[in-house]
C-alpha cells in the first residue's frame, strides 16, 4: 500500500541554523526558500515548533503543482518534512505520489547531497508499506492459514 514518505535530517551537533543557510545555497533552479510564508506563521505563538518553507516552482513539462514544503524544528538536533502543500489555485491536495515525488526531489538533490558533506544523517522512509513489514508474526501465521 502506498503512504506518504516522511524525511528525517539528524543534525547532530551541526547548528539549526547554519544547516538551513548552507541549504538554501544547496538549492536547485526551481527552488527558493520563503521567509516570508515563515514570519506568517512566526507570528503564530502556540507553536513551540520552528518552521522553515520552501518552494518549488512546477516546470511546463511536468505533472506537478506549484508547492510549499514546510520543515519543522521536531527536537534541537532533528528536522523532518511536516507536509508539503500546493500552491496553485488549479489544485487542491496532491496525491500521494506527487507528495512523495517532491519529497524524493528535496531529499536526492538537495538535503542528501549536504548531509554527506557536512557528515549528518538523513532518513526518507519508504513509499510503501507491507503487512509483513509492521505485524511480521502475524503475516506469517495468516499466511500459514
Amino acid at each position: 500500500m502506498k503512504i506518504f514518505q516522511e524525511l528525517y535530517i539528524n543534525l547532530q551537533k551541526y547548528d539549526r541554523a547554519s544547516f538551513i543557510g548552507q541549504l538554501e545555497k544547496h538549492l536547485i533552479t526551481g527552488w527558493s526558500r520563503e521567509t516570508s510564508c515563515e514570519q506568517e506563521v512566526g507570528t503564530n505563538h502556540l507553536s513551540i515548533y520552528r518552521f522553515n518553507c520552501f518552494k518549488r516552482l512546477a516546470s511546463d513539462n511536468e505533472d506537478l503543482p506549484n508547492a510549499l514544503l514546510w520543515l519543522t524544528e521536531k527536537t534541537p538536533t532533528q528536522l523532518s518534512v511536516s507536509n508539503i502543500l500546493p500552491d496553485d489555485g488549479r489544485v487542491r491536495e496532491l496525491s500521494c505520489d506527487q507528495y512523495n515525488q517532491i519529497l524524493s526531489e528535496f531529499h536526492d538533490k538537495m538535503v542528501k547531497p549536504l548531509a554527506d558533506e557536512l557528515q549528518i544523517t538523513v532518513e526518507l522512509t519508504p513509499s510503501e508499506i507491507r503487512l509483513e513489514d509492521k505485524l511480521p508474526k502475524s503475516s506469517k501465521l495468516f499466511k500459514s492459514f
